[in-house]
């Protein structure tokens, strides 16, 4: 090998072991807050951009519901050399235009509208349910998280006690059951700790699916659980808002709305389109006058107006099934809007309840159950309190900072149906800024 080459080829080696020690390493975990988490979702689904592209159909469908009717050309040419007769022939050439009456092109844009706005509710209404749902799975995330770290802190402290308590067995200073009690404590605490890394697992691979990665792909939730991620405000604000912002409700609204417009755009259509035309003829002929041979040469003018009386058939039953279809819209706006209020005077219970239980019942009892754990392993180690009681104690303290975990995550989880009831969610507001502006 020559020396210039040298360099080169060794430039080369470093790169190729670089990048092969790179592919070893496993990837970096994903760090993402709630909020980041459901905004990434917003833009990684495929099923959302799939109802964009719908909406997108539907302003095109919108654009050629308002196009005017094509004319039509004609051409007609007659001649009577096939017959004998020479010299008589006739052709001519005209054009037609077929004339929308009633408004018809404008009830058709209005039902396009309609289509349009309804595509547009039903992606923001998908949006919602997304948002809702990945906040949902990280907030589970947090909370078993934090469910597994009492775990293991109680899992730490059982088997430092076991070491001891094994030194003393072998001193004579306790007894074997003592052993045996603490190492039974210590593999139950592995097996629940091992129960909520699964649970974890699982809700990773739900978030994961969520934002179209592989389900192993590893991914870190950031926050804590006690940050709110929704205030509450007064419920008459909360069902307003729902009432005004909430895409199932807007399309049932949208619904009867196109109701309407297809009732109008029915009556308009019982008058079908007039026709207007112009067509100019030549005929030339012969005409046998005492042995005379004469042409005759004849140039026309044809105007044509056609106009369907709409006597039989005038959409009777197109208008009345539109009405129907109004009247059912009502109907389930009105049902919708029923359950709305029902979900918001929920979630506004539950939050409440769950928010007065976190800051008073479960944090007292952590705290209690730290502090006897303090006095007991004094007591322990003073000689003057039994291995079973230091094991009871650090169980409560496991079992309590596993129930404060749990009702945080259940009041999380509660403000975020809150939120979505009151369609309140500052991603979705973003995301309707954005398709407004297109």
């Amino acid at each position: 090998m020559s020396r210039s080459r040298a360099p080169l080829v060794a430039a080369t080696l470093t790169v190729l072991a670089s990048l092969t020690a790179a592919r070893a390493q496993p990837a970096a975990p994903a760090r993402l807050g709630v909020r980041e988490l459901a905004a990434e979702v917003l833009r990684a689904h495929p099923a959302l951009r799939a109802s964009r592209e719908d909406v997108a159909a539907a302003r095109a469908e919108r654009r050629q519901a308002g196009l005017w009717p094509n004319p039509e050309a004609e051409a007609e040419w007659a001649d009577a050399l096939w017959f004998g007769a020479e010299g008589e022939r006739s052709g001519s050439l005209g054009i037609s235009q077929r004339l929308p009456v009633a408004g018809r092109l404008a009830r058709a844009r209005d039902v396009a509208r309609a289509d349009v706005a309804i595509s547009q509710r039903d992606s923001a209404a998908l949006a919602l349910q997304l948002v809702a749902d990945a906040e949902r799975e990280a907030v589970t995330v947090l909370a078993l998280e934090r469910a597994i770290g009492a775990r293991e802190e109680a899992l730490e402290a059982t088997r430092a006690l076991a070491q001891i308590s094994a030194r003393r067995f072998r001193a004579a200073e306790t007894s074997e059951a003592d052993v045996n009690l603490l190492e039974i404590e210590v593999s139950s605490l592995e097996q629940e700790r091992e129960l909520l890394r699964l649970e974890r697992a699982a809700a990773v691979i739900t978030l994961n699916r969520l934002l179209s990665r592989p389900p192993d792909a590893p991914l870190e939730i950031e926050g804590a659980l006690e940050a709110s991620l929704f205030e509450a405000a007064a419920a008459d604000a909360i069902v307003a808002n729902a009432l005004r912002e909430r895409p199932d409700l807007n399309r049932l609204q949208t619904e009867v709305a196109r109701a309407r417009a297809e009732a109008r755009l029915a009556r308009a259509e019982a008058w079908e389109d007039w026709g207007v035309g112009a067509a100019y003829e030549r005929e030339v002929g012969t005409i046998d006058d005492a042995g005379l041979e004469l042409r005759d040469r004849d140039n026309l003018l044809a105007l044509s107006l056609r106009i369907p009386l709409p006597l039989w058939n005038r959409n009777q039953g197109r208008v009345a099934a539109a009405h129907a279809r109004e009247r059912a819209a009502a109907e389930r706006l009105a049902a919708a809007e029923q359950t709305v209020r029902a979900e918001i005077a929920t979630a506004l219970e539950r939050t409440t309840r769950l928010r007065a239980l976190s800051e008073s019942h479960q944090a007292a009892a952590l705290a209690r159950a730290r502090r006897n754990v303090e006095l007991l392993e004094r007591g322990y180690a003073q000689g003057i309190t039994p291995v079973s009681e230091i094991v009871q104690g650090q169980r409560q303290l496991a079992d309590a900072s596993a129930r404060l975990a749990e009702t945080l995550g259940a009041l999380r989880r509660a403000e975020i149906e809150l939120e979505a009831a009151a369609a309140a969610s500052p991603l979705l507001r973003e995301l309707n800024t954005q398709e407004n502006q297109q």
